[in-house]
């Protein structure tokens, strides 16, 4: 009888602990590295790569980008830090923000 209510003590607490796991999960934000997102309830960090010609570059870069992909919006900056010029000639830009989910 002992043995009983120490294994239907183990499985009620397993059954506690399984159905709590989920709750403190979901606070967590996920992140996708396939493209350096972060998502964190309605918003995220997004960077974008954009790719200019020399002629698109002579006249200058754009400070911003404005994103409206998905249902997800937003404005997007440079980052003056990450950019480059590739072996082809063009100029490989990043562009990243905050983006909100929209309703």
């Amino acid at each position: 009888m002992k043995i009983k209510k120490v294994i239907t003590s183990t499985l009620l607490l397993t059954s506690l602990i399984i159905t709590a796991v989920p709750a403190y999960a979901s606070n967590v934000p996920s992140v996708k590295s396939q493209d350096d997102i972060r998502i964190q309830g309605n918003q995220m960090e997004m960077t974008v790569v954009k790719y200019y010609t020399r002629e698109e570059a002579r006249s200058g870069f754009p400070n911003s980008i404005e994103y409206a992909e998905n249902g997800w919006y937003g404005t997007l900056y440079i980052d003056l830090k990450t950019w480059e010029q590739q072996p082809d000639g063009r100029y490989r830009v990043e562009y990243k923000g905050t983006v909100y989910l929209g309703l």
